[in-house]
């Protein structure tokens, strides 16, 4: 995609002068290409982030050092914008300028615009012919600027950017560009559940390995942990393919709007109609800002809702999957319970789970550890209804959803049998199990 219209217009907008704008572009020309790519790294390739590393070179003018790649990270966060957005990396320029300095370039023509911007902001390592070529440039570009029609872009609404312009009849179609987003690799759910499959075949292996099968207890709890990653990794999969989706449609919609033809907007958006990305091809060749709005908002209540959706599906499985095959036990420190009068936590769904996941696999840890003991002792019964006892009063604050009721029923039940297990061991037949 050649981002050169969408440069001119931004140093425009953003105040510089027509001899600056020269200036800037002609340097911008040789950091970042012909295309002025904002997402360009030195030494080729592209980037959708810069990477604060102090050694590759980045964006439009190639931010190198730590302390400025860092400061356009922290520039685009705090403007709740990306890295790689053209206009963000013009305004970011204009910061790292400073008052003095655009108001010294904007005072000066083309040539010496490029020179000074070479000179006290790109600052490469010193080459005459480098400089001359640069200057060369903003030549060129300063014979072109006013002679396309007059450009206007619409600021960007909710993280999907416009740069709607009068249109250019001579714009090239950008195949590759839409290409590449509508043919974008998804996961195989299948393999994602088979990848799961086979590490959870290689724990259980494990398992058996040390004898920790002694007790039908922790081979069902292993096959009801193995259902459960297979379950979770399907449906992982599934949400990346639904947030790729809405991420190619976002990048679709951003190659219509900074489109200058409207027979290349239509043209996009028949594409993407065909790989069920239906976007607005924004025939007019201005859109106001409410029906910009209309359509950002629509994209993220979309996106939104779809991650609501895999969510709720993700907990339901989670909850199939860990049902014990022989039920719940009733044996003994059964103690402890989700208290009825303590105050819930207000949480989503999302941190809902979360929360009750790290109770969850916390209390499995304390029954890992039991299970690789040689024996038992007094310590380890007492340390095992403690631990039960934290975890339920802890889930006593979750919300009540069928996960969280699960939860406490398993660890209930794991609790009962663990405990039933250790009074049958040798090493713990004169224990106190009260």
């Amino acid at each position: 995609m050649d981002y050169k219209a969408l440069v001119q217009q931004g140093l425009l907008n953003l105040g510089f002068s027509p001899g600056a704008t020269s200036g800037i572009m002609a340097n911008a020309y040789h950091e970042s290409g012909a295309d002025y790519s904002p997402t360009r790294l030195q030494g080729g390739g592209e980037a959708g982030e810069v990477n604060v590393d102090g050694k590759t070179g980045y964006g439009l003018f190639q931010w190198t050092s730590p302390d400025r790649q860092q400061g356009l990270a922290d520039f685009a966060k705090q403007n709740g914008t990306s890295s790689s957005d053209v206009l963000t990396q013009l305004a970011f320029m204009k910061k790292e300028l400073g008052q003095e300095g655009f108001n010294k370039i904007n005072s000066m023509g083309p040539e010496d615009a490029a020179l000074y911007f070479n000179d006290n902001y790109e600052r490469p390592k010193y080459n005459e012919e480098n400089r001359m070529a640069r200057k060369n440039m903003a030549t060129t570009i300063a014979n072109t600027i006013g002679q396309d029609g007059g450009k206007t872009i619409i600021d960007s609404v909710d993280g999907i950017k416009t740069n709607m312009v009068t249109e250019n009849p001579n714009e090239k179609f950008d195949m590759e560009g839409v290409m590449a987003i509508i043919q974008q690799p998804k996961r195989n759910v299948a393999a994602a559940g088979e990848e799961a499959l086979r590490e959870q075949l290689v724990r259980q292996a494990h398992h058996k390995a040390r004898g920790a099968f002694a007790s039908r207890f922790y081979e069902d709890s292993d096959k009801a942990m193995m259902n459960a990653a297979v379950a979770k990794a399907q449906e992982e999969a599934k949400l990346q393919n639904a947030n790729a989706q809405l991420t190619g449609a976002g990048k679709l919609a951003q190659m219509i709007a900074n489109s200058q033809n409207n027979s290349n907007r239509q043209a996009y958006a028949s594409l993407g109609a065909m790989v069920g990305m239906n976007v607005n091809p924004m025939q007019t060749q201005l859109m106001s800002h409410n029906e910009l709005a209309k359509m950002g908002l629509q994209v993220q209540l979309q996106r939104k809702q779809l991650e609501e959706q895999m969510q709720r599906q993700k907990e339901m499985m989670m909850v199939s999957a860990m049902l014990h095959p022989r039920g719940g036990g009733s044996g003994r420190g059964g103690g402890g319970g989700r208290g009825s009068s303590g105050e819930k936590r207000i949480m989503n769904p999302a941190q809902n789970t979360k929360y009750v996941d790290e109770i969850r696999n916390g209390f499995r840890e304390v029954l890992e550890n039991n299970a690789n003991l040689d024996g038992f002792s007094q310590h380890d019964v007492d340390n095992l209804n403690e631990q039960a006892m934290l975890s339920l009063q802890k889930l006593a604050v979750a919300e009540d959803d069928p996960y969280a009721v699960q939860t406490v029923n398993d660890i209930k039940r794991w609790q009962a049998e663990q405990l039933k297990h250790m009074a049958d061991s040798q090493s713990g037949h004169d224990l106190k199990y009260d």
